[in-house]
């Protein structure tokens, strides 16, 4: 019985389960696709979070969050001219 024991001990491994990523679509990304992602979650947690917070309680919505986003090139996508 102490054999059995033993050798279920070594094939029971715990997989750890990853809460941020939980498909594990990170592993998908491409670099290109990573540095959107990051420069996204930067902006939104630097800049806009903040400025939503306080619109939302003064029931107004601040014009410069579209510019700043267009500019980051997050309202669509850009494509060459050839298309």
């Amino acid at each position: 019985m102490n054999e059995v024991n033993s050798s279920s001990k070594n094939n029971t491994k715990k997989n750890n389960f990853i809460w941020q990523d939980p498909l594990l679509l990170d592993d998908l990304l491409t670099e290109d696709e990573r540095i959107v992602r990051d420069t996204a979650n930067s902006y939104a947690q630097e800049n806009l979070m903040p400025r939503i917070l306080e619109a939302n309680r003064q029931e107004n919505f601040d014009r410069n969050i579209m510019n700043e986003m267009g500019k980051l090139g997050f309202l669509g996508s850009t494509l060459p001219e050839k298309y």
